[in-house]
């Protein structure tokens, strides 16, 4: 999504994935040079047995790592994005944590909003 310079953003996600436990899922953004702000992730995260863990502060380039369970899964992402003098673009980026067994995937109606805050 195209993001302006000198701007706030409330970011909200809402992905659902399936992943073979051995495989889990990791999630990491790409963003205009310059960016600030935070964001953090609810979900399970690797090595921790309940769905209710939030791990927070996370900086943009921070990636986060989820526990995969061979059923559909949802995790919800927000955040705080404030762009410096570069506009560019926020991508939410995922892809599976270990290299096999190869079937993660991101489920169809997972939603991405990104709302311009002053």
């Amino acid at each position: 999504m195209a993001v302006d310079a000198n701007a706030r953003y409330k970011v909200t996600v809402w992905l659902v994935f399936n992943s073979p436990a051995a495989a889990d899922l990791k999630v990491a953004w790409t963003t205009p040079a310059g960016v600030s702000g935070w964001w953090r992730s609810a979900g399970q995260f690797l090595g921790l047995g309940t769905d209710t863990v939030s791990q927070g502060a996370l900086t943009w380039s921070t990636t986060a790592q989820l526990e995969g369970a061979a059923a559909d899964k949802s995790i919800e992402l927000l955040g705080v994005l404030v762009t410096g003098v570069t506009s560019g673009t926020l991508q939410l980026q995922w892809a599976q944590n270990t290299s096999t067994p190869s079937n993660t995937t991101v489920k169809a109606y997972s939603v991405l909003t990104l709302q311009k805050i002053v």
